[in-house]
């Protein structure tokens, strides 16, 4: 190893890692808005019509929409499993994995891929979970709201880690480029935007944009 690539590894290894602490960090909420969610709903079913903490109005309501088929997609032998339970385990695998990465614990190559699919598959299902909820049930669910935040945080995160963190770093290490799907010039330009943090303003026109998709179309339920 030269002296220029040891200088390279020690810079790399000085840079906080600011994406894996907001990705541990929102995975935390994520898990805890899960939890929360899960004893409202035991609480709903153990008392049937109780107002919960969550209940705002007609329009902002956990309790209705836990009743919805969307909120209950798993049957165990005729037992409607709500979603909610199951955050709770892909929030607890999330965050142990946010605090290994802060404690630099190397995993292989193949694992930070699952963590990466496994991050967008949970995306995908919040915002599926998101269109339900104002376009089908009509109704808004805090909890499951703060979970879609959560995990779009989480997405960015760990995108902006492995682009801009992960892959250059191990490009130092193993002093060459090697990694599925992405090719090198790509990942160049990719890093260049990384050098120039404009995937930041595509973070935050992606939350704008959202922001104000959820405001404009359930307005009503935020009384104005």
């Amino acid at each position: 190893m030269t002296k220029e690539v040891a200088k390279q590894i020690s810079i790399i290894k000085k840079i906080p890692p600011f994406s894996i602490i907001v990705f541990t960090s929102f995975s935390g909420i994520f898990l805890l808005a899960g939890w929360n969610l899960s004893l409202d709903t035991l609480e709903m079913y153990r008392q049937p019509g109780i107002n919960l903490s969550c209940d705002f109005n007609a329009k902002v309501s956990c309790s209705e929409v836990a009743k919805t088929w969307q909120a209950n997609l798993v049957n165990w032998f005729g037992i409607q499993a709500p979603n909610a339970f199951f955050v709770i385990g892909a929030g607890a695998v999330l965050l142990t994995i946010g605090v290994a990465l802060i404690s630099k614990v190397k995993f292989p190559k193949w694992f930070i891929i699952a963590t990466y699919l496994g991050t967008a598959a949970g995306l995908v299902f919040a915002y599926w979970l998101l269109y339900q909820s104002m376009f089908v049930i009509e109704k808004l669910c805090p909890w499951c709201l703060i979970m879609m935040i959560s995990m779009t945080f989480c997405f960015m995160s760990i995108n902006r880690f492995i682009i801009c963190h992960y892959i250059p770093k191990l490009k130092i290490e193993e002093n060459e480029y090697s990694w599925p799907f992405i090719k090198e010039k790509t990942f160049n330009k990719i890093n260049e935007f990384c050098d120039n943090k404009l995937d930041l303003i595509i973070y935050i026109g992606w939350i704008v944009i959202i922001t104000t998709l959820i405001l404009v179309v359930e307005h009503s339920a935020f009384g104005f």
